[in-house]
């Protein structure tokens, strides 16, 4: 299946499809290993007390940035009254995906927005004997699984903003049920 958008540096590679949901990612040899196996790791929001997946009824816009493999994707919910803007890619030289989100809140008021990233990886192509737990020293979660490791930072860059909290989603927000913590 195409993939809507494709980011890597010849090490990692990272393919997006539609809904903005990452549904391959390969290391450390792009085309053998994909550490996502045929599911994917979604991209969602909350504001006033609702929660919405990226999904169908988000308008969309994919892009790169002028002569860069940085992807430059916006997302408009008209019934949240909110517009993101996505930049993406992989670093060049270290084999990190990256994103940075700019939230347009579109409503008269001041709104508290949450994202959500979840990630459902299958780390060596398996979905056993992976070990993963929050490691507070790095203020990341550590997965590992055979002779791969992947840290996955809890980074959040503020400007002007205040407050932020953490929160941990469960499987029941597959089902939309939001369980905060």
């Amino acid at each position: 299946m195409p993939r809507e958008l494709c980011v890597g540096n010849g090490n990692l590679q990272v393919n997006i499809d539609n809904d903005l949901n990452i549904r391959d990612m390969y290391f450390p040899f792009v085309g053998m290993e994909n550490h996502v196996s045929g599911h994917f790791c979604r991209f969602g929001v909350w504001v006033d007390g609702r929660f919405s997946w990226v999904d169908d009824s988000w308008n969309k816009r994919f892009n790169y940035k002028e002569d860069s493999l940085v992807t430059d994707v916006s997302l408009k919910k008209p019934d949240l009254l909110l517009e993101l803007q996505i930049e993406g890619g992989v670093h060049h030289f270290h084999d990190v995906f990256l994103r940075k989100v700019k939230i347009r809140n579109a409503a008269e008021k001041e709104r508290e927005v949450r994202l959500f990233f979840s990630h459902y990886l299958h780390l060596s192509d398996t979905d056993k004997g992976i070990t993963a737990y929050y490691d507070p020293k790095t203020d990341a979660i550590v997965m590992h699984a055979c002779k791969l490791t992947v840290i996955l930072p809890i980074l959040f860059l503020l400007h002007s903003l205040s407050g932020l909290s953490l929160f941990l989603c469960t499987r029941d927000t597959l089902t939309k049920k939001l369980a905060t913590y």
